[in-house]
């Protein structure tokens, strides 16, 4: 270093000082120029606002109507059937007699079709694959015979709107509560 003249030290002290600048101001351009590209594709879209329509519900004829009171009405008399009377006798105090839902494990079935031959108890299942329905046949244990039989419900009500539909298709159906 001491080779060195005393002017060419302040010429590399110059140049060291040029380049730093320089590159502080590379760096921060390039944060400068990333900061306003996130920005552009970062920000969210502003959405149009949602369209509302306004639609008036009309009141079901009554023929309608009463069909829905009775429903409500039917499915009311069918919870009530199910619960049985339970006396709990606390510890203390009076007798409290509650109602609680039968647990029984059975159930309201949509049944077809009854057939002491098997293959005639197919055919209507395929049939009624064919049109739509999830179909099964079961061999009724007691009688031996063969039950094309559509749902398992534990309400009626359910049952019910499924032998609808399967009439209004041309199919003949009852319902079976075991």
């Amino acid at each position: 270093m001491h080779d060195i003249p005393q002017e060419n030290h302040a010429l590399i002290l110059i140049r060291n000082i040029v380049i730093l600048i320089i590159l502080i101001a590379i760096i921060l351009i390039s944060f400068w120029l990333s900061f306003n590209l996130g920005k552009k594709l970062l920000m969210p879209v502003k959405k149009k606002p949602i369209e509302r329509i306004e639609v008036t519900i009309p009141e079901p004829p009554p023929s309608i109507a009463a069909m829905q009171a009775d429903l409500a009405t039917q499915e009311a008399i069918d919870v009530e059937e199910e619960r049985t009377p339970v006396t709990i006798k606390p510890r203390r105090g009076k007798v409290v007699k509650t109602y609680t839902a039968a647990v029984s494990g059975r159930y309201w079935k949509v049944q077809a079709g009854l057939f002491s031959n098997k293959s005639d108890a197919l055919a209507l299942e395929r049939r009624l694959k064919a049109a739509g329905f999830d179909t099964y046949v079961v061999k009724k244990i007691d009688s031996g015979k063969w039950r094309v039989q559509i749902g398992a419900y534990e309400s009626k009500q359910w049952a019910e709107k499924l032998r609808r539909s399967l009439t209004a298709k041309g199919f003949d159906s009852t319902l079976v509560y075991e």
